[in-house]
């Protein structure tokens, strides 16, 4: 029985569909579709029906992977945010190999913000208004297509320090690989060579390293709500159809997304905004600088 090997558990907006679009492209390696069930984080975010929620289901994700396949995976981005996620990857496979991936929580929550919007989880367009929303002593309101209020948590999400140290208090160092965005976008061919190394694979790289996930806004509202947020029948007969046929990934979705969105060019956060966030972050950016023996004082500033 085919079963995964290997994670890339977060953090969101950090470079990881990047890295599984890169990785995915090894001879050696299968990725499960979608690249994010998150079936070690279901019970902790029950709105949010496409998680898988069946063991069986789960793992008839990976029945494709072939002996050729060392490193079977998938990239859940909310494991390392939910308090029991990897826990739960332990129990089921304590020899994984888990893969972090951290971008400083300024530009991380920025970024965050407008994916959220696209997801149709966030209804305040400006993100400062956002920001305090989340921060005010009042709860604000859930907005009416959000399947799961904590993915609205901007001032908790980047909580590094804290979900490191709990994923390390179960995973010993030699099997995780802790991975900046940064490098990840200005060193890319060596921090992917890095990865092959860490996951024991050959030296085999994609023929070009592309931008992947770019801040795009959605043109087609309504049509976009519904590739976006489609009724769980409709996501339980695509899986169907899939197992059927034994079709890997359709891309119907990615397809009729991507022509309905352009590129954005998110405006700069606000100094005064910047300060803010960075303050609220300040302890977990020191604890992850202990906890990655690493300079991240620019994360400060």
């Amino acid at each position: 029985m085919n079963i995964p090997n290997t994670f890339v558990v977060g953090a969101p907006k950090c470079g990881t569909t990047a890295l599984c679009s890169y990785l995915e492209s090894h001879p050696n390696v299968f990725m499960s579709e979608p690249k994010e069930p998150h079936y070690f984080a279901h019970e902790e975010m029950p709105g949010r029906k496409q998680y898988f929620n069946n063991l069986d289901e789960y793992i008839a994700l990976f029945r494709q992977a072939k002996p050729e396949h060392q490193i079977i995976m998938e990239g859940s981005v909310w494991y390392l945010f939910c308090q029991h996620s990897i826990n739960k990857i332990y129990d089921f496979n304590p020899d994984s190999r888990l893969i972090v991936l951290l971008r400083r929580p300024d530009e991380m929550v920025h970024s965050y913000h407008s994916q959220a919007l696209i997801s149709y989880n966030e209804d305040i367009h400006d993100f400062e208004t956002a920001w305090y929303a989340c921060n005010s002593e009042v709860s604000r309101p859930i907005p009416k297509l959000c399947d799961e209020p904590k993915v609205l948590e901007y001032d908790k999400i980047a909580n590094y320090g804290t979900q490191l140290t709990r994923l390390l208090s179960k995973f010993p160092k030699e099997q995780v690989l802790i991975i900046l965005f940064e490098d990840l976008t200005m060193r890319t061919e060596e921090t992917y060579t890095d990865v092959l190394r860490f996951l024991e694979l050959p030296n085999i790289h994609p023929t070009n390293f592309k931008k992947i996930n770019e801040s795009k806004i959605i043109t087609n509202k309504a049509i976009g709500r519904l590739l976006t947020k489609p009724p769980a029948k409709l996501i339980s007969a695509i899986n169907i159809f899939k197992a059927i046929f034994q079709i890997k990934r359709l891309n119907i979705k990615h397809r009729l997304l991507g022509s309905l969105s352009k590129k954005q060019i998110r405006a700069p956060l606000s100094n005064d905004l910047k300060t803010k966030i960075i303050r609220n972050y300040e302890n977990e950016i020191k604890k992850t600088q202990t906890i990655l023996q690493r300079d991240l004082s620019d994360w400060l500033q």
